[in-house]
């Protein structure tokens, strides 16, 4: 959205000094400009401060600070599915969007099985086809990207594919970072 406001694509309200309106509160702006010059957030301690601290964050369109701290203060492993259909510059392989589906329909099914052990995130905002990420104790541990580009004839096609075994083996791998309730 700043991108946006800055580079010309957008309409700005300026004042007669020049000055640019952005009709927000500033209580958090200064936290989102920091994310955006070093991709680092202190995050507010109080529980309502950081709701509306995402709530600046989905305004101004910043995906990676409202996933970054739910990673980051998650107590349970999590897992992410990014799947975008329409970010693409070729036609799909033939299977493809069968792929697309199983992968959709697995992050369904397990996130029905480790329910309230394991944090899912479903996203269809990122430059990923279809790709999941594996996160434990706050930071990516793994990632299975189920895109890639083939050469069929005299053009190219995107291919997705399901790598169902590695997908599950990645999801075992996450749950050692699972932590154990208190007795």
């Amino acid at each position: 959205m700043l991108k946006a406001m800055f580079s010309g694509r957008m309409e700005v309200l300026s004042d007669k000094e020049g000055w640019i309106l952005i009709d927000r509160c500033r209580k958090h702006f200064g936290t989102v400009l920091n994310y955006l010059r070093d991709n680092t957030v202190v995050l507010p301690k109080n529980r309502q401060e950081i709701k509306e601290l995402m709530v600046e964050a989905k305004y101004y369109l910043i995906q990676g600070l409202e996933e970054e701290r739910l990673i980051e203060s998650s107590m349970k492993p999590v897992v992410k599915l990014l799947y975008n259909r329409c970010n693409n510059k070729y036609s799909y392989t033939s299977n493809s969007d069968d792929n697309l589906l199983k992968n959709i329909e697995l992050s369904d099914k397990l996130s029905l099985r480790f329910h309230g052990r394991v944090l899912f995130i479903k996203d269809i905002i990122g430059n990923e086809i279809c790709c999941w990420s594996f996160c434990g104790q706050g930071r990516k541990l793994a990632e299975v990207c189920c895109t890639s580009i083939v050469y069929a004839t005299e053009k190219k096609q995107t291919k997705v594919e399901f790598p169902e075994a590695r997908i599950y083996e990645e999801m075992l791998n996450v749950l050692l970072y699972e932590t154990p309730p208190c007795a």
